[in-house]
């Protein structure tokens, strides 16, 4: 029978799995502290006889002390004296990063669990885990975003999915997050955050159309309810937050800019704020999730639109964020919106996920405007998944040979 990928539910048996010896915790973000901490919070790491903190001072530096007495020993990441620990379990990020292949390879018979944090935990790698580790993962840890939607991860791993409780998480979160003054003068859930981002100054957008972006998350805020409207300024464009502040009073928007360098998980956790509008998928999904607050995506098909390469890891994420937040909000339930994920995973790495073809091919047969939402239209083309459906093969074939095994190796 074809393969739609079966949306298989959350594994649950690691609770209350025991691993004695040390465990070890790569960490390289703030979030990623939060999530571990959250994990553990939440017993899924019981039994261990020492564990050790690698992380570098800007993530150490954000949590309260409580936060830390998780572990029995902070260390940086530069610090590999870890031989004569000899840990049992490795626990590293999804990502890759260093120091975790580095050692994952020098201690071999560790058992290794990865975990994420946002929506990207939905999402494929690129590729195959590196130094052939697919077969070592146990699990892959990871917030309860999406309920019932299960992450892809990499074609070659059988690690269990096993999700972490967004009040593990939220508690996590707030223990994590600078002690900020809350908007002064302002009811409970009274106002409406705008979430800015450096989308002009990265390139992903120019700054008229990331200003058009910004008033456009204003007015969705104030469309739900927010008595009054903050904008989160970005450090450092001061001027392009200028024009802002009068394209909206041109629309009788009282638009207040606020630069203090609070993160997203202080703002989210103010008690002024009630209602957040952008396009930053791990924003919005932790203003959903873990603050309970009314959320809009804005801009979501415009930056699909923008983004490059087509196997780029924020395509899932954003992706997700419009079908919970954005236009199509509602469309899908979570069955649908797994054979989505999968669709959408098959066209950004063909050869590597071909098994999820008839997922793509299901989703293109059945909503022929909704793969081409999230996808370049040339790389459906090549794969078969645009056009009328009686053409779409010889519209495949008529790609130019070169371009055609570019999209089957997934570049």
């Amino acid at each position: 029978m074809p393969d739609l990928g079966p949306n298989l539910p959350a594994d649950d048996s690691a609770r209350g799995a025991t691993s004695a010896g040390t465990q070890v915790f790569v960490v390289t973000t703030p979030t990623g502290l939060a999530t571990v901490c959250a994990a553990l919070a939440d017993g899924l790491f019981p039994g261990a006889d020492r564990r050790v903190l690698l992380a570098g001072a800007t993530v150490t530096g954000r949590a309260s002390a409580d936060l830390l007495e998780a572990f029995d020993a902070v260390r940086p990441l530069t610090d590999f004296a870890l031989t004569a620990e000899n840990p049992r379990t490795l626990v590293l990020p999804r990502s890759e990063v260093a120091p975790g292949p580095a050692l994952a390879a020098a201690f071999p018979a560790a058992r290794i669990d990865l975990y994420a944090d946002g929506l990207a935990a939905y999402g494929p790698i690129r590729g195959p885990l590196a130094g052939g580790l697919d077969g070592r993962v146990d699990r892959l840890l990871h917030p309860d975003l999406v309920p019932g939607l299960r992450p892809v991860l990499s074609s070659g791993s059988a690690a269990r999915r096993t999700p972490i409780s967004t009040d593990a998480v939220r508690k996590a979160t707030d223990r994590l997050a600078a002690r900020s003054e809350p908007v002064a003068g302002a009811e409970a859930g009274s106002v409406g955050l705008v979430l800015g981002h450096y989308l002009s100054a990265l390139g992903a957008l120019d700054a008229a159309e990331e200003e058009r972006l910004n008033l456009e998350a204003a007015l969705a805020v104030r469309d739900l309810g927010a008595a009054r409207i903050v904008f989160a300024a970005p450090a450092g464009q001061p001027s392009t937050v200028a024009s802002l502040a009068r394209r909206a009073a041109e629309l009788g928007l009282e638009l207040e800019v606020r630069f203090d360098q609070r993160s997203v998980e202080s703002w989210l956790a103010d008690p002024a704020v009630g209602f957040v509008a952008g396009c930053f998928p791990n924003g919005l999904s932790a203003a959903d999730r873990l603050y309970g607050h009314a959320v809009r995506a804005v801009g979501v098909e415009l930056l699909l639109h923008e983004l490059q390469p087509a196997a780029n890891g924020s395509r899932i994420p954003l992706a997700l964020a419009d079908q919970l937040y954005g236009e199509r909000r509602g469309t899908l339930d979570v069955e649908r919106l797994g054979v989505l994920v999968r669709a959408i995973t098959y066209a950004m790495q063909p050869s590597t996920f071909r098994r999820y073809q008839y997922a793509a091919a299901e989703i293109a047969t059945a909503d022929p405007a909704l793969l081409p939402r999230y996808l370049p239209v040339g790389r459906l083309l090549a794969l078969g998944l645009a056009g009328p459906a009686g053409l779409r093969p010889a519209a495949a074939r008529l790609v130019p040979r070169r371009l055609r095994r570019r999209v089957l190796a997934g570049r």
